[in-house]
């Protein structure tokens, strides 16, 4: 990531005189600010990072779409070419996002000479335009879901959600039809429905052989159940949605999703920015952190194999 060191507009009486806001270390905030962000990420490590194809806001990635072609057996005479427009098309991913954080501080000085105190700032500063991309991702993948007369890709583990192993069972039933390797596959819970986990006694028990693994009693995390990558995110949406975007009602509660690897894009033209600027009507100086991106999540019904991407666990 890079950062602007922008020049900082200095004030006071004549211009006299060295004033907090030209001595602001923008190289020691800005490592700090881009660290709050990496660890605060987690919806964003599911996408494939497009950035390389865009320079600038409101630009545009086309990317190609081919859908199932039917094979067919060969006889006397010529073959058969599908040509409807639906085998082939694109989708697009438009720059269209941009996110900020910003603050006021009034001795950034000292502020600057406390670590503690600069790290607080920084982390506050990183982790909340670090919430609003994975905040921007979690919409993007419920509206992925959304379909005229109804959702799409659904899978009911409603009752107590994630706290039984036939949950996996039936998510397995229904993603291992589009990809057969679980590895492509991440689940991503609520925090909510992620300490459910807990009360599998048969997969949490810390044994080697467990399948939460050995120190889940321990520590709580988990990377990986039954070949299927796990994931928890306070962004993943738990209110009740309506996914039928035709007017009519399929009202919801989303406990996660299930990601395949190739569904979510991201592409920032502006990656974390820090810039800052020395205010006399504040007296203090003005920092602010901001990002541009897009994301687009790619995603069909499953009644076509390999089309389904995106599942939503409700």
């Amino acid at each position: 990531m890079a950062y602007n060191n922008n020049a900082v507009i200095s004030g006071g009486l004549n211009g006299e005189g060295t004033r907090a806001g030209e001595s602001f270390a923008t190289e020691v905030w800005g490592p700090a600010v881009e660290t709050a962000i990496k660890e605060k990420l987690v919806l964003a490590g599911l996408c494939n990072d497009l950035s390389a194809f865009v320079s600038g806001e409101g630009e545009k990635i086309h990317l190609p779409k081919v859908d199932q072609i039917t094979a067919g057996d060969k006889g006397e005479g010529a073959i058969t070419w599908e040509t409807s427009s639906s085998d082939a098309g694109e989708e697009s991913l438009l720059v269209d996002k941009h996110k900020y954080a910003a603050v006021v501080i009034e001795d950034v000085i000292k502020v600057q000479s406390n670590f503690d105190m600069m790290s607080l700032f920084a982390k506050e500063l990183g982790y909340s335009v670090a919430n609003a991309i994975d905040t921007a991702i979690d919409t993007a993948v419920i509206d992925s879901l959304k379909a005229s007369g109804g959702g799409i890709n659904q899978i009911d583990i409603s009752g107590t959600p994630m706290g039984a192993e036939a949950d996996f069972d039936t998510i397995a039933t229904s993603c291992l039809v589009q990809d057969q390797d679980p590895n492509n596959w991440t689940i991503v819970l609520a925090p909510a429905v992620y300490a459910n986990l807990f009360n599998i006694g048969d997969l949490a028990i810390g044994t080697q052989g467990s399948a939460l693994g050995a120190n889940f009693t321990q520590t709580g995390m988990v990377s990986k159940v039954y070949g299927f990558n796990m994931l928890m995110s306070p962004n993943v949406t738990t209110a009740s949605t309506d996914f039928d975007s035709g007017g009519g009602t399929d009202n919801k509660t989303p406990h996660g999703y299930v990601v395949h690897k190739s569904a979510l894009h991201i592409a920032f033209s502006q990656t974390a920015r820090l810039q800052t600027q020395y205010d006399v009507d504040f007296l203090g100086t003005k920092v602010v952190a901001d990002a541009i991106f897009g994301v687009l999540a790619r995603n069909a019904a499953n009644s076509t194999v390999g089309e389904g991407r995106i599942f939503l666990l409700h």
